[in-house]
Parts: C-alpha cells; sequence; structure tokens
C-alpha cells in the first residue's frame, strides 16, 4: 500500500471516530467538517508524520521502505490509480442532484463559509502533484475525473462546473470588506502578471509580509486605500483561498465571469 493510501484510509478512519491519535483532533460537524479540520493540521506537520502517528496508535508497523519511497511527485499517479478504481466502483456520470451547490449568501461576521469543495482543496493543497492534477482536470474541463476525484478526497459526488461557478463567485457571498478586498487585490495581481512581474506576483501569493508592504507603497490599487494592510490582505485574501484561485486562473484554468 502507497503512504497516500495509507492517508485516505487514516482520514476517513479519524471522521468516523474508529480511530483516535493523541494531538490529532477531528472537530465538529459533519464528516466533511471533520475532515476539513484534520486537513489543516496534516499540512502543518505534513504527510508522513501524519500517517506514521496514526499507524502508532492503530499499533500498526509499517515498512521504513514505504515511507523511504514517498515522493510528492508521485502522488498525481497514487491519486490517478485511486480514481481509476473509483470510477470501477461508481456511476459513470456525476449525478447532478447530489452535487454540492453554491451557498446561500452569508450574513453577519459568524456566517459559516466551510463546505465540500474548501475541504476538497485543502487535501489537494498537500502537495504540488495533487494541485497540478488537479488543473490539469480543470483546464480539460474532465468532469468525470473531477467526480471521482471529490468522491476520494472529501467522500462526496461534486461537479467540475459546479465547484468552478462557487469559486469564481465566492466574494459574492461574503462580506463587504472581502469583496472590496478581493477586487483590489485581484485587480493588482493581474496587472502585475500582465506586465511579467510573476515573482512578484508569487511572492503575494505566498503570503510575503515584505512584499505585500512594498507593493502596497507603490500600486496605484492600493495605495490610495487606508484600509490596505497587511492584516486587511491575510484575513480576507491569503485566508480565503482566493490565492489558490488566483494561481489557477494564471495556470489557464477558465472561470465563469461574474461583476460585483
Amino acid at each position: 500500500m502507497e503512504l497516500f493510501e495509507y492517508y485516505l484510509r487514516y482520514l476517513t478512519a479519524l471522521c468516523e471516530g474508529s480511530l483516535q491519535v493523541p494531538g490529532l483532533t477531528p472537530g465538529q460537524g459533519d464528516e466533511t467538517a471533520r475532515a476539513m479540520a484534520l486537513q489543516q493540521q496534516i499540512a502543518a506537520m505534513g504527510l508522513p508524520e501524519f500517517v506514521r502517528r496514526c499507524a502508532a496508535a492503530e499499533g500498526t508497523r509499517i515498512p521504513q521502505a514505504v515511507y523511504d519511497s514517498y515522493d510528492p511527485q508521485a502522488l498525481a499517479q497514487a491519486m490517478q490509480a485511486l480514481l481509476a478504481k473509483a470510477g470501477q466502483e461508481a456511476p459513470q456520470d456525476a449525478p447532478g442532484q447530489q452535487a454540492e451547490k453554491a451557498p446561500e449568501k452569508e450574513s453577519g461576521e459568524d456566517a459559516p463559509r466551510q463546505n465540500a469543495y474548501e475541504a476538497m482543496l485543502d487535501c489537494l493543497s498537500l502537495e504540488d502533484a495533487l494541485l497540478q492534477y488537479l488543473i490539469e482536470v480543470l483546464k480539460t474541463e474532465d468532469e468525470l475525473a473531477f467526480f471521482r476525484l471529490s468522491q476520494v478526497t472529501v467522500r462526496r459526488e461534486l461537479k467540475l462546473h459546479d465547484f468552478l461557478y462557487w469559486f469564481a463567485t465566492k466574494e459574492l457571498y461574503a462580506q463587504a470588506e472581502e469583496r472590496a478586498c478581493v477586487t483590489m487585490v485581484d485587480a493588482l495581481l493581474t496587472r502585475l502578471a500582465g506586465e511579467g512581474q510573476l515573482e512578484q506576483v508569487a511572492a503575494l501569493l505566498s503570503g510575503d509580509r515584505t512584499t505585500y508592504e512594498i507593493t502596497r507603497s507603490q500600486a496605484e490599487e492600493l495605495r490610495q486605500a487606508p484600509d490596505a494592510t497587511w492584516e486587511w490582505f491575510e484575513t480576507y485574501y491569503l485566508n480565503r483561498y482566493y490565492p489558490l484561485r488566483m494561481i489557477l486562473k494564471l495556470r489557464g484554468v477558465r472561470f465563469p465571469e461574474f461583476k460585483l
């Protein structure tokens, strides 16, 4: 069994409550909410360490060769193998009736914003190879591959075009501060990318504070905005999946176009 397969098995066991691991807390809510809480912890420790802790708690001895052979670049192949297996066990057409729908417009600062799409993004963001695979699926608009991908990662039946609609309109269902931030920062990043300033764009998307402060003092999009502090950028952009959306756009993924 590959390390990634161990990861999926242990993630399922933790979400179902059949396995308890010291230091790992699934959180509250349904299976998707618990998976999302766990994935945030897994991202901090790394996939091999997560598997190691779960195996120790379960009393399973995983051969060292499994850890030694772990290659993040090979994860896409492992994912494709799992998707092929899922395809043999699932219907060939994704049932639209069970797809995740766009959320209702949120109201208030405490409105929940986590859903199955975000849980899937958290899972695929664990390794670059998995993210690259998602990009390829979205670029080719492979609806069936995306449907299977959602089954493997969050055990939900999601549809590609519903996901693109949700991601394209994410800020429309947010507070006014978030909408303003996303509008300004997206315009800035699009301009910088168009000018070939890709290193600056990459630094901003990765959350480099020094680059942001310098950019804020120079960029017309932000210079006249008194609220455009680092905390503003971090809270309403970096922490809300918008950097990933911009990466997908820059890599050629096509989103539905909507205006505020």
